[in-house]
């Protein structure tokens, strides 16, 4: 729910009433349309200054020093510069004479972003924020790309080429009177050294009932988004487990789900039932008078970082809802490790979010385009002898959390707060303990979830309408034929290329097969070299992100 925009001058020369101005600019740039907010909490002292945008309980203002989203246990000393790093799902900075100290959480689940140069230290949570203060825009070229081939901005990767993402489980320092930025990584590591199926049941255990016997909810502010599955199902049956206060659930998708057994919907109604909580169910509905309006909502709420928009085509009327329901914060049950078997280097790779444009024959030629060489970096690389369950755990870990997963977080971040406590880091560091097998799909997480679950089936199939059939949308293609027929698409793409993706637009509502399994078929077949089809339709909705987000950036057009 809370954004925040943190500003350290070296010499500051604007007047408060001028920064003040621009904060409310800023506040009124990127908080949604469709909702009324808190007003925001403005702090000025000597150089710094700061705003958190839309506020709630749970956000804490002492003095110089912030703390958004939520502590696993009372950590009254989290402002403390040097004391010790709390648990929890958070961003916290923290000050003295000396030094500002910025935290990510274990699992980086919150984009944190920063700029410094000669007279300026920004710290937000928000891209646009940063170049809504700076009042300039330098376009990173990396990402567009990385746009293309994985839907979101890639590693290490930022829309404005002078802006860098916090990694998790970090500290960022400035030294206010050297002027210098350093950051420490505090780095979880798979070290896979324990093999035993019932040490390892019993360590993890003991962790989840540790964990559970100590967080607090204020249930009336805070509800658990319930599925048919295993991770919100634990996270469900741990809470009744240590608490007696009335639990809220709740549940989305088509009105059809509801009447599937296989769904969500139907599943976790049902599920409760059993737990005996209330479950709310909110009707996945699509705002079909005006995908423009779509559009422009899930791009500001993520900010162009990913492209999964099928659970948001209702306009985000859902995350609205909660917040006029009262609701400021979810219990999410992300968890960083992959729930399926790996036999391929290009499996793995697409589950992660790292496929490159050199994969997909359609895009193979972007260079010829005046861009650069797509590389995964080093650290993201496969190791030698490493097991696909090793390099997808740790993909998990250092990648598609902190970017993919993060990145479809911050949607929810501008209506609502959000826990992860499954991201907890001593829950994290003993998965990494496991061995391979231990951790493949999840085995001893999931055999303990049966363990204490009262005999409700899981669910097989998702409650939310397929991504490619929101593509052919024949309303959605004629604004994607629009964006890509401009004259702004030419500042980024050959026209051939674009022609090419307008000639084979799909506007029909059948999928006939599942292009990326036939692939992955033909590559074990015929090599490693055979490249990857990809949706026409996908392609056109990234360069429609594309597009927008440089118009949201382009401040001097504006």
């Amino acid at each position: 729910m809370s954004k925040l925009i943190y500003v350290y001058h070296k010499n500051r020369t604007d007047s408060d009433e001028i920064l003040r101005n621009k904060f409310l600019e800023i506040n009124n740039e990127i908080v949604p349309d469709n909702i009324i907010p808190n007003p925001p909490n403005i702090y000025f002292k000597s150089n710094l200054c700061y705003a958190v945008i839309n506020p709630v309980s749970t956000t804490k203002c002492i003095d110089d020093n912030l703390l958004l989203g939520l502590l696993n246990n009372n950590q009254e000393k989290w402002h403390e510069l040097n004391s010790d790093r709390p648990d929890g799902t958070f961003v916290i900075i923290r000050s003295n004479n000396k030094f500002i100290e910025t935290l990510t959480d274990p699992a980086g689940s919150r984009s944190v972003w920063y700029y410094f140069d000669s007279d300026k230290f920004i710290i937000s949570t928000s891209q646009i924020a940063i170049s809504k203060y700076l009042e300039d825009f330098q376009l990173n070229k990396k990402v567009i790309p990385w746009i293309l081939s994985s839907g979101s901005l890639g590693p290490d990767n930022s829309w404005d080429k002078r802006v860098k993402k916090i990694k998790p489980n970090s500290t960022l320092r400035l030294d206010k009177e050297n002027w210098n930025v350093t950051e420490t990584v505090d780095e979880i590591k798979i070290t896979s050294k324990i093999n035993d199926y019932t040490k390892a049941s019993k360590l993890l255990n003991r962790e989840l009932n540790e964990l559970f016997s100590n967080i607090k909810y204020d249930f009336s502010k805070w509800y658990l988004p319930l599925s048919g599955g295993y991770d919100s199902r634990a996270i469900l049956l741990f809470l009744k487990k240590y608490n007696k206060e009335e639990i809220t659930t709740v549940t989305w998708g088509t009105k059809e789900s509801k009447k599937n057994p296989q769904t969500d919907s139907y599943i976790a109604k049902k599920l409760a039932n059993k737990a005996g909580v209330k479950n709310l169910f909110f009707v996945s509905k699509k705002m079909e008078k005006d995908y423009d309006v779509v559009l422009d909502r899930f791009i500001l709420s993520s900010e162009g970082c990913i492209d999964h928009i099928s659970a948001y085509m209702d306009g985000l009327q859902l995350w609205k809802d909660l917040y006029n329901h009262g609701c400021e914060g979810i219990i999410r049950g992300d968890i960083p490790f992959a729930s399926v078997k790996f036999n391929s280097e290009i499996e793995v790779r697409k589950t992660a979010g790292l496929l490159l444009c050199n994969d997909f024959e359609l895009l193979k030629d972007y260079e010829t385009w005046g861009y650069r060489k797509q590389k995964i970096p080093r650290n993201l690389k496969r190791k030698k002898n490493e097991s696909y369950q090793a390099w997808i755990d740790r993909l998990y870990l250092q990648y598609r959390t902190p970017v993919i997963t993060n990145s479809l977080s911050d949607i929810k971040y501008s209506y609502v707060e959000q826990s992860t406590p499954l991201l907890s880091k001593n829950i994290l560091k003993i998965f990494c303990e496991f061995s391979d097998e231990l951790r493949e799909e999840k085995t001893i997480f999931k055999k303990i979830v049966e363990e204490i679950n009262d005999d409700v089936s899981f669910s097989t199939k998702s409650s939310n309408e397929i991504m490619e059939l929101v593509l052919r949308d024949p309303a959605f293609v004629d604004i994607m034929k629009r964006e890509l027929t401009s004259e702004q698409a030419l500042l980024f793409f050959p026209n051939e290329f674009l022609k090419n993706i307008l000639n084979n637009l799909k506007n029909y509502k059948y999928i006939f097969f599942k292009p990326y399994k036939l692939i992955y078929r033909l590559k074990k077949r015929f090599g490693k070299n055979t490249r990857l089809k990809i949706s026409y339709n996908l392609i056109a909705f990234r360069i429609l992100i594309i597009l927008r987000m440089q118009r949201a950036f382009d401040y001097k057009n504006k």
